[in-house]
């Protein structure tokens, strides 16, 4: 029986680490805001990088007062957040980190970006950087009047990662995660329980509890236990490998 009491209480510490966790990642809508600077930093973009022929018009979204730096079209999608240009240019999507190949939700993060975007024309928005360490171009992606960054978050098959100093719609995109957790949409199902979530509820469960061991409990001594459910297991792998 002590031993028994000895797990429950070392249980007891790590869901209350748990639920802390928890707390913290509701004030940051579960997110990864990183506020270190990548190696390479870029440069404003000059004003021959503004296209004035335009294919299509491109309108501004109603959550931004943006600025359509430059048009391409989308040759190649490889995930999520990653395109190719006609030119061969790489594309990040900033502010945002879908799963990468072989992840849980990596073919419907990478299917929603190639229907808004393959083949078609698309405005680029620049941060306060416009390369990262990889020479990838840093851009909020738009498609008519949708940010492709803003629209896969609410779909719940992205997370927020937001790297100072390109922070602009970090509020943003923090609201539309916290909306898609709460409506129990894309990766964010596996907390849920009948569609309402229920985190407390659907992350861990204790499943059964060996409160005594048979006969002497210094002679059985892996005679007791308390047996744990882990759940949401999908949503997990994914951010810890992110």
């Amino acid at each position: 029986m002590q031993k028994l009491l000895l797990v429950l209480f070392f249980l007891g510490i790590v869901l209350i680490g748990y639920g802390f966790l928890l707390k913290k990642n509701e004030t940051q809508s579960s997110t990864i805001v990183v506020t270190s600077v990548p190696t390479t930093v870029g440069v404003s973009p000059t004003p021959s990088e503004v296209l004035s022929d335009r294919k299509e018009p491109i309108e501004t979204t109603p959550e931004s007062s943006n600025t359509i730096h430059k048009e391409t079209t989308i040759q190649a999608v490889y995930d999520g957040d990653t395109l190719e240009t006609e030119s061969g240019e790489k594309i990040r999507l900033l502010g945002i980190n879908t799963p990468e190949t072989g992840q849980p939700y990596s073919a419907q993060s990478t299917q929603a970006t190639k229907e808004m975007v393959l083949g078609r024309v698309i405005g680029l928005e620049y941060d306060a950087q416009t390369l990262d360490r990889y020479g990838r171009t840093l851009a909020y992606v738009y498609t008519g009047k949708t940010m492709v960054n803003l629209e896969i978050l609410k779909r719940g098959l992205a997370v927020v990662e937001t790297i100072a100093p390109n922070v602009k719609y970090q509020d943003s995109f923090i609201a539309a995660q916290k909306l898609a957790r709460d409506s129990c949409k894309g990766m964010w199902e596996g907390l849920c329980m009948n569609g309402v979530l229920s985190i407390a509820a659907s992350c861990i469960q204790i499943s059964s509890i060996k409160a005594d061991a048979t006969g002497d409990d210094n002679q059985n001594k892996n005679g007791e236990w308390v047996e744990l459910k882990i759940l949401a297991q999908k949503i997990f792998l994914f951010l810890a490998g992110s």
